[in-house]
């Protein structure tokens, strides 16, 4: 996984002030939790994951409420990658990844049917952190499902321009030969 665009905006003044995460040069800021420090590094400006061994990094500060901007894609086909937002500090004893919310692992593999869980309670709200996250999530699967519509629309039209074609290359074959 390949970070190249990393910032958070602070709501915590009037004005919302941009707080870059990522420097560019080098991973100051950053903590790797469970993994090795040759699993990150940093190349032409981009935070890069080599997946091996597996691991976490994650910020030295801690956010509350924020915006988070960035880019990222596999470098290998069928890559795995997460992005956990409000996760503990460190894993459990034996187990691999902090307990956090994750948002990119099923959507990387074109799974649209993912979901938050069913929130309930008294302090449950749409305009909390984790109601803007929810309805983020929504958004992007609405896209990710009008996305496929799209492709297989223009597959179908594909394949009858193709059918057309080929009925007429038939019938000047046959003119041809006749």
């Amino acid at each position: 996984m390949t970070i190249s665009t990393l910032a958070i905006s602070l709501l915590l003044s009037s004005a919302p002030q941009w707080e870059p995460l990522f420097n560019g040069k080098n991973l100051e800021g950053w903590t790797i939790v469970n993994g090795d420090t040759s699993t990150w590094t940093v190349n032409n400006h981009m935070i890069v994951c080599s997946g091996k061994p597996t691991g976490v990094m994650r910020t030295d500060k801690v956010y509350e409420n924020f915006i988070l901007d960035f880019d990222w894609r596999h470098l290998e086909t069928n890559g795995n990658a997460g992005l956990f937002v409000w996760s503990a500090p460190y894993p459990a004893v034996g187990i691999p990844f902090t307990k956090a919310i994750e948002v990119l692992e099923g959507l990387t593999q074109g799974d649209s049917s993912q979901e938050m869980p069913e929130r309930k309670g008294i302090f449950v709200s749409e305009t909390d952190e984790v109601g803007h996250l929810s309805t983020a999530l929504k958004s992007y699967k609405s896209h990710l499902v009008e996305m496929e519509t799209i492709r297989e629309e223009q597959s179908k039209r594909r394949h009858d321009r193709d059918e057309v074609i080929i009925e007429k290359m038939s019938k000047l074959a046959d003119q041809l030969e006749g």
